[in-house]
Protein backbone atom coordinates (compact mmCIF):
# COMPACT_ATOMS: atom_id res chain seq x y z
CA UNK A 1 0.00 0.00 0.00
CA UNK A 2 1.48 3.22 -0.97
CA UNK A 3 0.48 6.34 1.04
CA UNK A 4 -1.02 9.94 -0.34
CA UNK A 5 1.62 11.59 2.15
CA UNK A 6 4.83 10.82 0.32
CA UNK A 7 7.11 12.80 3.61
CA UNK A 8 9.26 9.88 3.66
CA UNK A 9 10.11 10.09 -0.27
CA UNK A 10 10.49 14.27 0.83
CA UNK A 11 13.17 13.48 3.66
CA UNK A 12 14.70 10.92 0.99
CA UNK A 13 15.04 13.93 -1.25
CA UNK A 14 16.79 16.00 0.95
CA UNK A 15 14.04 18.03 2.49
CA UNK A 16 14.69 20.82 5.02
CA UNK A 17 11.33 20.51 6.27
CA UNK A 18 8.11 18.79 5.14
CA UNK A 19 4.17 20.80 5.11
CA UNK A 20 1.48 18.28 4.24
CA UNK A 21 -2.57 19.03 3.88
CA UNK A 22 -3.62 15.70 4.41
CA UNK A 23 -7.25 15.21 3.12
CA UNK A 24 -10.30 12.85 3.33
CA UNK A 25 -11.37 10.36 5.95
CA UNK A 26 -7.81 8.75 6.28
CA UNK A 27 -6.52 11.68 7.81
CA UNK A 28 -8.19 11.74 10.74
CA UNK A 29 -8.40 9.37 13.47
CA UNK A 30 -10.95 6.34 12.70
CA UNK A 31 -13.90 6.19 15.12
CA UNK A 32 -14.41 3.63 17.18
CA UNK A 33 -17.89 2.84 15.57
CA UNK A 34 -17.85 -0.66 14.61
CA UNK A 35 -18.22 -1.17 10.92
CA UNK A 36 -21.47 -3.10 9.35
CA UNK A 37 -21.01 -6.62 9.59
CA UNK A 38 -20.76 -7.46 6.10
CA UNK A 39 -17.44 -8.15 4.21
CA UNK A 40 -17.22 -5.38 1.81
CA UNK A 41 -17.87 -2.30 4.87
CA UNK A 42 -14.85 -4.87 7.33
CA UNK A 43 -12.69 -4.27 4.51
CA UNK A 44 -13.33 -0.83 3.59
CA UNK A 45 -12.28 -0.05 7.31
CA UNK A 46 -9.11 -2.72 7.32
CA UNK A 47 -8.26 -0.24 4.40
CA UNK A 48 -9.01 2.79 6.36
CA UNK A 49 -7.24 1.66 9.39
CA UNK A 50 -3.99 0.88 7.26
CA UNK A 51 -3.89 3.95 5.64
CA UNK A 52 -3.95 6.46 8.89
CA UNK A 53 -1.71 4.16 10.37
CA UNK A 54 0.86 4.36 7.17
CA UNK A 55 0.48 8.03 7.24
CA UNK A 56 0.91 8.43 11.06
CA UNK A 57 4.11 6.17 11.58
CA UNK A 58 5.62 8.11 8.14
CA UNK A 59 5.11 11.30 9.97
CA UNK A 60 6.62 10.53 12.95
CA UNK A 61 9.77 8.79 11.37
CA UNK A 62 10.23 12.14 9.14
CA UNK A 63 9.54 14.32 12.39
CA UNK A 64 12.68 13.31 13.98
CA UNK A 65 14.72 14.43 11.20
CA UNK A 66 13.08 17.76 10.27
CA UNK A 67 10.11 20.06 10.86
CA UNK A 68 6.84 18.71 10.07
CA UNK A 69 3.62 20.64 9.85
CA UNK A 70 0.50 19.31 9.36
CA UNK A 71 -2.40 21.39 8.07
CA UNK A 72 -5.40 20.96 9.87
CA UNK A 73 -8.41 21.41 7.53
CA UNK A 74 -11.47 22.02 10.10
CA UNK A 75 -13.38 19.57 8.22
CA UNK A 76 -15.54 17.62 9.94
CA UNK A 77 -17.13 14.91 7.58
CA UNK A 78 -16.04 14.39 4.21
CA UNK A 79 -18.10 14.11 1.29
CA UNK A 80 -17.72 11.25 -1.69
CA UNK A 81 -14.86 11.99 -3.53
CA UNK A 82 -16.96 12.25 -6.29
CA UNK A 83 -19.02 14.58 -4.59
CA UNK A 84 -17.98 18.09 -6.08
CA UNK A 85 -21.09 20.50 -4.69
CA UNK A 86 -18.86 20.88 -1.72
CA UNK A 87 -15.93 22.20 -3.42
CA UNK A 88 -15.94 26.03 -2.10
CA UNK A 89 -17.16 25.16 1.30
CA UNK A 90 -14.44 22.46 2.20
CA UNK A 91 -11.61 25.10 0.09
CA UNK A 92 -12.96 28.15 2.25
CA UNK A 93 -13.21 26.16 5.70
CA UNK A 94 -9.40 24.58 5.01
CA UNK A 95 -8.07 27.60 3.98
CA UNK A 96 -9.75 29.48 6.92
CA UNK A 97 -8.81 27.01 9.68
CA UNK A 98 -5.15 26.30 8.27
CA UNK A 99 -4.78 30.30 8.30
CA UNK A 100 -5.39 30.08 11.77
CA UNK A 101 -3.01 27.55 12.40
CA UNK A 102 -0.21 28.69 10.39
CA UNK A 103 -0.68 32.31 12.15
CA UNK A 104 0.31 30.96 15.57
CA UNK A 105 2.67 28.47 14.91
CA UNK A 106 6.64 29.04 15.70
CA UNK A 107 8.94 26.12 14.57
CA UNK A 108 11.40 25.31 16.76
CA UNK A 109 13.55 22.16 15.34
CA UNK A 110 12.99 19.11 14.23
CA UNK A 111 9.19 17.67 15.24
CA UNK A 112 5.82 17.03 14.35
CA UNK A 113 3.92 20.10 14.63
CA UNK A 114 0.35 19.73 14.38
CA UNK A 115 -2.97 20.60 16.07
CA UNK A 116 -4.40 18.03 19.25
CA UNK A 117 -7.64 18.42 17.69
CA UNK A 118 -8.19 19.13 14.09
CA UNK A 119 -11.90 20.10 14.65
CA UNK A 120 -11.23 22.21 17.87
CA UNK A 121 -8.43 24.17 15.64
CA UNK A 122 -11.60 25.40 13.29
CA UNK A 123 -13.78 25.86 16.20
CA UNK A 124 -10.94 27.87 18.28
CA UNK A 125 -9.43 31.40 17.03
CA UNK A 126 -6.81 32.18 19.39
CA UNK A 127 -3.72 30.41 18.73
CA UNK A 128 -2.58 26.83 17.51
CA UNK A 129 -2.41 24.38 19.69
CA UNK A 130 0.39 22.19 19.06
CA UNK A 131 1.72 18.34 19.97
CA UNK A 132 5.75 17.30 19.16
CA UNK A 133 7.80 14.88 19.17
CA UNK A 134 8.95 14.05 23.23
CA UNK A 135 11.67 16.12 23.75
CA UNK A 136 11.10 19.33 21.31
CA UNK A 137 9.90 22.42 22.44
CA UNK A 138 7.54 24.34 20.26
Amino acid sequence: MISYVRVLAALQAGAASVVVLSIGPESSPPSPAVPRRRAGAIAARAGLLLMHHQIERDLHEVSRHIPTVVLPTGIEAWPAPWDFGHAQRLISTASRTAGRFLDGLRISGPGLYRVDDPLAAYASRGEASTSSVPGVAL
